[in-house]
């Protein structure tokens, strides 16, 4: 698969804008000289291309571009030998490729083994680095201020066989000439920070070059991804150290999240000449890790991005990369699109970043946390707010049970900085810092008045179009947990510089909050476990103008399993709150004794004053969680994760453990794979997960698994009703791992006995090695493997099993026989 994606990636352009893509035209070559146009989607860790009618493309053998089909069921794309001609403005230049859908795309799981390829590689070979502030793998971006003066390097570069054709000295006043025009960009990019933070920040770079590099570019462009810009960047480094420059000039990250990051440059700029023929691949633009060069000072390196130093120059990329080591902002576009649309598009420089000529600001988030602007906080306001376009002043709503989430919102105009937003009005962000922009639960994402998660040109709230925001709007202000906010935004005024909205009534009233204190087992063993009673304990207050209304406050239990909880104490009639009044109170909760491991069951506390309603849904999982851990132990009621729990697993891990049915008599221990997801591999020989029928690995074989090939339910069929584990990670890439349920199961004699009519029986064994099975039409499919646990490959008879198993002419004398029936699967030792 490896080489046809390197064909996938074969899209030359005369110059490209950035890192990401979202269906901009572009120009590409065709093997002729002839130019088409073509869209691009994606970023430098994936992208797909398509015709302008939306069939998708790829380069042939021979480096046509041509239209694609799928093969390998859906794992790769191949070329129908089709070539391709589109041309903007020429409809018939356009033909339908037969029996081929448009927009087709890789099975998720190639896609990611493209997109983990590359993030590997400009990481330095450390997925570690993954997990960094400002890396698209890293959640809760760190309130990081980025204020004052700040001071990177610039390094430009040619070569012998991409000589420079910009003045060296236009890249000084691209870079830090606060009235640069040149290129028709707005500004530089000094300038550009210089206006998102307010004033506050002024960065500017040390130019230095051109440095003519030791090879062609034509060379480093045939290093793996990353390697030529790294190799380059060490040969500038050490040629600088040698003619004395003074590193320490350079701001350093000071006090970082990661302390190994300290005293690394702050900003490191690699611009180059030459046209990097192969996307993703080679000299490819991107941003990157690099930590092999530390100074005589002590100052090295680690964050870098590269740019192109041909003209024309722009801004948009440059600045989004700067945003990811000055600010340690993430991406917030999606670089697999598997987990939904990014839903932001050109509103935020970390996404699309608008006019490569003038980028857009960064979202309201992150301009926070580098300091710049203010949250004015709105939680309690009854009145008329007058919001001022572009200001830098944004309101914040905050959720009073979780400080990680909030809403904010602010008046934008299509102006300045701001000229290239998709809409204008009020912009409405709904943040949660336990997100991830990479998956569906988002750290930053803006609710879009026309509620469609693709089109961003009615995105803004404004009057007529969509006057209110509220919980009786679609969208509507929940939060996360779909409780609602109380957050209520409406009579908003038509665009203009000064916006008119009101928040809350809007004449004085009372302001009823609730909040959810926690929740506490009596038996204090930390978890919710069937036939157990809990304590819920909430918070009622009135933060509003006036007093309120007679306040009825419930708890019920809501949803499928509302069954499973019965609530002791049901309500409260709190009477009427006087204003600043804070009352709490709790519920007696009963689980039933029928919940088990794994059960979700859901409370609703709710409050009404007779004006006024609230409510607060608290999620309880029932049983016992635990972490693979290199230890034996014991359960019959327990969710039973990887080694990482719900983050994802560690690289370089081995970790083997025993679980035995804490009951006693006949009880044997039943695994249920709830979900399941580690790296793919050919064999599994990457990243796998073994479970053995017994209280070691020398127990027979259940199965090897990996990827997301979910394993179903297993049982053991051994005398002590164990089950061991045994997990392996390799060095490369991180995936979410599992969630089980461990439950025991009683075998009764009869139990057994239809058991043992299921399960095949190998004979003769032990033999000379042609094997055979009892009940041979039952099987479904046999693996076997050598003693050194390596699967064999063997052809399946055309009379299937009934001709058993030959493993005569096999090296060995001990072999482990998987087989799988329509009752499970069963593993066997056959010895010769």
């Amino acid at each position: 698969m490896k080489s046809l994606l390197l064909v996938v990636l074969l899209l030359i352009s005369t110059y490209i804008f950035g890192s990401v893509y979202n269906g901009q035209i572009q120009k590409m070559k065709q093997p002729d000289g002839t130019r088409v146009d073509l869209r691009l989607f994606g970023s430098e860790f994936y992208i797909r291309a398509e015709s302008l009618d939306g069939y998708t493309l790829i380069r042939d053998e021979k480096g046509w571009i041509s239209y694609a089909n799928l093969a390998q069921g859906g794992m790769k794309f191949v070329s129908t030998g089709e070539r391709y001609f589109g041309k903007e403005g020429d409809p018939s230049s356009l033909k339908v490729p037969k029996n081929i859908p448009k927009h087709l795309e890789l099975h998720p799981e190639a896609m990611q083994e493209i997109i983990d390829k590359n993030s590997l590689a400009l990481s330095g070979g450390n997925i570690e680095n993954l997990k960094r502030p400002g890396h698209a793998h890293f959640h809760g971006t760190p309130v990081h201020p980025i204020q004052g003066k700040i001071k990177g390097l610039a390094l430009v570069v040619d070569f012998s066989d991409e000589p420079a054709t910009v003045p060296f000295s236009e890249f000084e006043g691209f870079l830090n000439d606060t009235n640069y025009t040149g290129f028709g960009n707005n500004g530089s990019l000094r300038s550009y920070y210089r206006d998102v933070s307010g004033g506050v920040v002024d960065y500017e770079n040390v130019v230095v070059g051109y440095f003519r590099a030791p090879f062609t570019f034509a060379h480093y462009n045939s290093l793996p991804m990353g390697q030529g810009a790294t190799q380059i960047i060490k040969w500038v480094l050490d040629s600088l150290e040698n003619q004395g420059f003074d590193f320490t000039t350079l701001t350093v990250n000071e006090d970082s999240i990661f302390g190994d990051i300290d005293n690394s440059i702050l900003a490191l700029n690699l611009i180059y000449t030459g046209n990097p023929p192969n996307w993703a691949q080679g000299m490819w633009f991107h941003r990157g890790v690099y930590s092999g060069f530390t100074s005589a000072s002590g100052i090295k390196t680690f964050d870098y991005n590269t740019s192109s130093a041909n003209s024309p120059l722009t801004l948009g990329i440059i600045a989004h990369e700067n945003g990811h080591m000055l600010g340690k902002w993430p991406d917030t576009y999606k670089i697999n699109s598997t987990s939904g649309p990014d839903g932001i598009g050109a509103f935020d420089l970390m996404c699309w970043y608008g006019n490569a000529f003038n980028p857009v600001p960064p979202n309201p988030l992150f301009r926070r946390n580098a300091g710049w602007g203010k949250y004015v906080d709105v939680s309690n306001w009854n009145s008329l707010i007058l919001d001022t376009a572009n200001s830098g002043t944004t309101y914040k709503y905050n959720n009073p049970s979780d400080t990680n989430e909030f809403y904010l919102f602010e008046n934008r105009r299509k102006t300045g900085r701001s000229a290239d937003i998709p809409d204008e009005g009020l912009t409405i962000w709904h943040i949660d810092r336990n997100g991830n922009n990479q998956t569906r639960h988002h750290e930053v994402r803006l609710v879009k008045a026309n509620n469609d998660s693709v089109n961003y040109d009615s995105a803004c709230f404004r009057a007529v179009f969509k006057p209110e925001f509220s919980q009786s709007t679609n969208p509507e202000s929940s939060w996360n947990s779909g409780d609602a906010s109380g957050l209520k935004l409406w009579a908003i005024g038509p665009r203009a510089d000064i916006m008119n909205y009101k928040i809350g009534a809007g004449e004085p009233s009372s302001n009823i909050k609730l909040k959810d204190l926690g929740i506490t087992d009596h038996n204090n063993n930390g978890f919710a476990e069937g036939g157990e009673s809990m304590i819920l304990k909430c918070e009622v207050s009135n933060p509003g103008q006036l007093a309120s209304g007679i306040c009825i406050l419930t708890c019920s239990s809501i949803g499928t399993n509302a069954s499973l909880v019965s609530i002791v104490t049901t309500g409260y009639n709190l009477g009427v709150l006087s204003v600043d009044s804070i009352v709490t109170k709790l519920f007696e909760i009963q689980i039933s004794p029928l919940a088990q491991a794994g059960d979700e069951v859901f409370l609703k506390i709710e409050i009404q004053d007779g004006s006024q309603s609230l409510s607060v849904t608290r999620k309880i999982l029932i049983g016992e969680q635990f972490n693979m851990v290199e230890l034996t132990d014991s359960t019959c009621d327990a969710l039973y994760y990887d080694p990482n729990g719900n983050e994802v697993y560690e690289n370089n891990s081995d970790f083997t453990q025993t679980i035995y049915p804490s009951g006693s008599g006949q009880q044997k221990l039943q695994v249920q794979f709830l979900e399941f997801s580690l790296q793919n591999s050919t064999n599994c020989v990457s990243d796998y997960l073994n479970i053995y029928d017994g209280p070691n690995d020398t127990y027979p074989l259940l199965g090897t698994w990996c990827g997301s090939n979910l394993p179903g339910t297993l049982t053991s069929t051994d005398t002590t009703g164990a089950l061991t584990f045994v997990f392996h990670s390799d060095n490369l890439f991180l995936r979410p791992g599992w969630k089980a349920r461990l439950s025991c199961v009683t075998l009764t004699s009869v139990n057994q006995e239809i058991l043992s009519q299921q399960k095949p029986v190998l004979f003769p064994n032990p033999g000379n090695g042609l094997f055979h099975f009892s009940n041979p039409d039952k099987i479904r499919s046999i693996r076997v493997f050598n003693s050194l646990g390596k699967e064999l490959n063997l052809p399946k008879s055309s009379k299937g099993f009934h001709e058993g198993i030959d493993l005569r002419s096999i090296e060995g004398h001990i072999f482990l026989f998987q087989i799988e029936t329509n009752h499970g699967l069963f593993a066997e030792k056959g010895f010769k």
